[in-house]
């Protein structure tokens, strides 16, 4: 038992700092999709990583039948990779004690348990920790199978690291990078140490098999695969892959370069010095084989995505994410050969790992998404019969959020498509769907997200501002939470004017309320043609005497919905905060309201050239 407490304390320590603060953040879009994906029938999910994902099926079969087993609470939707994460620490802990002995492997376990960047996708729901975990499972199991090469091999080994190898090939296309390189190492170990041929032979047969796995799954998912680029996955130099990966594989990716460097640098250092201080004596050959194999783990991938970048853009640190316990090994070996100096230079190193901790923790610009679980929560708690939510970019996290709740619908449906070629999006692309959502819903909750290949210019909130009439907005971080009455819930709260003016316009009604420092009036028009004219609207309030006291003039709808551009027929919801000074007098107040022209005509209403109403007490 003793045996086994430091690799058990080492657990828990990996549980504890990848447990801590897990759920605090909101799911992120992959996650959110990762989730409502999942919970698919298997056989869509085959279908749907076949034709139309670029994932193979494994993590998604995972999480099937994990979610159906522990519900999709956020902490549920993160706990694979959660899991994943934590036995990395064991993992590193038994490859290091076998390739460098007990002290580095503690130390590499301890680094791995503390890792920004592994604790980041620990608590992100998706493959990459489990990429990670069958990938240095994979390479334990290897290197037991390749210590035993003069002699027999168990069936066991040889089937353990088919099994982990074909899974991992199964939950993400970049584990064949980690799968080639330790086969380079094999084709190094088997040229230094003379391996027997017929074990050679073995050893291919068995990747082979994994292999053939591989090819069936390409052969079904070749027309996605070939076809499928990430717009947001950039070229890349050398220089850009390996400053992002020294970052990413020391710190992680909370922490910017101008605090990181220090820090990044002596990472960087004690993994080469790990890799360069080989003992002298007995263990020389044994180590120095470890290191040059720790050290092909770890550069070996990285040489290969950037060459496959060369052909079609592919990098991105996540997607390498097993180098980082092959890494922390190498340092922890440098720390050791510093004698003395090393437990100040592992000060130094976690030192590092803490700011960029904290970043991840507490730093708005570093948070992993925007608060989708607190808009949520905004919307539900004040929800009633007869809400719709809107939101205007495809972003599954709102829809996660909200479940069945309450009804949501993206508008619009369909995005322009690429941002560089696209045009942008006009109100007739979302008029109609926004139009039956306001006949069959009382209210709509707007969760505004214009994006570059989606709707770039905001035409649903435009839309929606122009005829529904807007009673709520908030702010939770970088969210903006909106609610609109539609016509049917704001005819019920308006007060009747019923005023004709010229050229077509009839002003049919008002709402007035107090808002801090000014009052809120908002304007109900319709045109019965399309006016000839831009008109600005003059909104004046009047004292007792009859005497301006406050006024806000502007084209209608803060100037974004000219007159000329009216819809014959349709009602325009057009509001104005007219500040008041703080020493108004108490009081009857009145409005005053009209329409003029460029070259100041006002239009005729009536017998007048305005309309004056209301009896409003600030």
């Amino acid at each position: 038992m003793k045996r086994y407490r430091v690799p058990l304390l080492l657990s828990l320590l990996g549980w504890a700092t990848h447990l801590f603060r897990a759920d605090a953040q909101s799911l992120r879009g992959d996650e959110s999709f990762d989730v409502l994906f999942a919970l698919q029938p298997l056989g869509e999910i085959f279908y749907q990583d076949r034709f139309n994902q670029i994932y193979p099926p494994l993590y998604h079969t995972l999480d099937h039948f994990w979610l159906l087993l522990a519900g999709t609470s956020q902490l549920s939707a993160r706990f694979i990779a959660l899991a994943a994460g934590v036995a990395l620490v064991p993992l590193t802990y038994r490859l290091g004690r076998t390739l460098l002995g007990e002290a580095a492997a503690r130390l590499g376990a301890l680094l791995v348990a503390l890792h920004p960047f592994l604790i980041w996708h620990s608590q992100d729901g998706r493959m990459y920790t489990l990429l990670a975990a069958l990938a240095l499972a994979s390479a334990l199991v290897a290197e037991r199978i390749w210590r035993s090469a003069g002699g027999r091999v168990g069936l066991a080994l040889w089937t353990a690291y088919l099994l982990l190898t074909t899974l991992n090939i199964l939950n993400h296309y970049f584990a064949y990078f980690a799968v080639f390189a330790i086969n380079v190492v094999a084709l190094l170990l088997w040229w230094r140490r003379r391996w027997p041929l017929g074990f050679y032979l073995r050893w291919f047969l068995v990747n082979a098999l994994a292999g053939v796995v591989a090819i069936i799954w390409f052969a079904l998912a070749w027309a996605r695969i070939a076809g499928h680029s990430e717009p947001w996955i950039e070229p890349v130099s050398p220089l850009d892959v390996l400053g992002r990966s020294a970052l990413a594989y020391s710190l992680g990716t909370t922490v910017e370069w101008a605090q990181a460097w220090p820090f990044v640098g002596v990472m960087l250092g004690l993994a080469v010095l790990g890799a360069l201080a080989v003992a002298r004596g007995a263990p020389y050959e044994r180590e120095r084989s470890a290191l040059t194999a720790l050290g092909i783990l770890t550069v070996l991938p990285l040489a290969l995505i950037y060459a496959g970048s060369l052909f079609r853009p592919m990098y991105d640190e996540k997607f390498l994410i097993f180098i980082v316990p092959f890494y922390m090994l190498l340092a922890a070996r440098g720390l050791l050969a510093l004698g003395r100096w090393r437990w100040p230079l592992f000060a130094v190193a976690s030192a590092g790992m803490l700011l960029a901790l904290v970043n991840y923790h507490t730093d708005p610009r570093f948070a992993k998404a925007p608060p989708w679980r607190e808009t949520a929560q905004a919307i539900l708690s004040q929800a009633q019969p007869g809400d719709v939510v809107v939101y205007n970019f495809p972003d599954p996290s709102m829809p996660y959020q909200i479940g069945d709740r309450l009804p949501i619908v993206l508008v619009p449906g369909q995005g322009p498509g690429d941002p560089a070629v696209a045009r942008p999006l006009g109100p007739e692309s979302v008029e109609p769907e926004l139009d039956r959502l306001a006949g069959a819903y009382n209210r709509i909750w707007f969760v505004p997200q214009p994006a570059p290949n989606w709707d770039r210019d905001g035409v649903t909130g435009q839309v929606l501002t122009r005829f529904a009439d807007r009673d709520y907005e908030t702010s939770f971080g970088s969210l903006r939470l909106e609610r609109y009455l539609s016509p049917r819930a704001y005819q019920a709260l308006w007060s009747p004017i019923g005023a004709a003016f010229g050229d077509g316009i009839e002003l049919l009604a008002y709402r007035a309320a107090r808002v801090p420092g000014a009052v809120r009036l908002t304007l109900y028009w319709r045109a019965a043609r399309v006016p000839a004219k831009d008109y600005t609207v003059f909104a004046h309030l009047l004292n007792e005497a009859g005497a301006l006291a406050a006024q806000q003039d502007n084209p209608p709808v803060g100037g974004s919905y000219p007159t000329t551009q009216w819809v014959p027929g349709r009602t325009i919801v057009d509001r104005y905060d007219i500040i008041m000074s703080t020493d108004l007098p108490s009081g009857r107040y009145r409005f005053e309201v009209g329409l003029y022209d460029a070259g100041g005509t006002r239009l005729r209403a009536g017998n007048d050239d305005k309309v004056v109403f209301g009896d409003f007490r600030p």
